[in-house]
């Protein structure tokens, strides 16, 4: 994983890295295939530091979020579904979630 963390000494820093960004989404989506998806916790929260466009950050903080939940961290699932939410007001599924998790 500290591969995956490592910046690219050849990007800029006003770049994104976005060949950085679909390392770790793929290796996450990865993880889930083989019933790892407990080990994204940590992947996820370093996708969203690169500050991934609004699509890819809301796809991941609701991905965050179902892994908080299941290890009971419902407070920290709840801020990343409203920030989901911010992102996409009308995607019903995300709205079901916090009302799930009573937030």
């Amino acid at each position: 994983m500290e591969t995956l963390a490592a910046p690219d000494p050849g990007l800029w820093s006003w770049q994104v890295p976005v060949s950085r960004l679909v390392e770790l989404e793929t290796y996450t989506r990865l993880l889930a295939l083989i019933g790892r998806a407990d080990d994204n916790v940590e992947l996820y929260k370093m996708l969203l530091a690169l500050e991934p466009g609004e699509g890819q950050e809301q796809r991941t903080r609701v991905s965050l979020a179902y892994q908080l939940a299941r290890r009971g961290s419902t407070a920290e699932a709840l801020m990343h579904l409203h920030r989901a939410l911010e992102i996409t007001p009308e995607d019903t599924r995300v709205q079901q979630l916090i009302e799930r998790l009573g937030g």
